[in-house]
């Protein structure tokens, strides 16, 4: 087994490296808020007119799919969810862009939500 020691002096095998170094945005959600707003930056990406947002679960399930029409002027898209429709968890969200009536993948963005 390889061993590491990482900055800030804990000691570990390899294969967590990428666990330790790779963590998804964390979002807490107030106790009291019905609905919560997700702020996905598209900069760099593809450009599209229309963008399909589909969002899992950590095993693998939709939980929710939708559209939006274009960016912001800051490229960046605002995701609007329901608490009620996502309970707190890991989740991937995968954002397409529709170009000629095609769906191409543009970014995931996985993510940790809590309430």
């Amino acid at each position: 087994m390889r061993r590491f020691k990482a900055t800030n002096g804990e000691v570990g095998d390899l294969s967590n490296v990428r666990s330790l170094l790779i963590r998804e945005p964390s979002v807490g959600v107030g106790e009291s808020l019905l609905n919560f707003t997700l702020i996905l930056n598209v900069a760099g990406q593809p450009l599209a007119s229309t963008f399909v947002v589909e969002i899992l679960d950590s095993n693998g399930k939709r939980v929710w799919h939708g559209q939006r029409l274009g960016m912001g002027r800051d490229y960046s898209l605002n995701l609007t969810l329901a608490r009620r429709m996502i309970p707190a968890g890991r989740y991937l969200i995968k954002l397409y862009g529709m170009r000629d009536g095609k769906q191409e993948p543009v970014a995931d963005y996985p993510v940790q939500i809590s309430y």
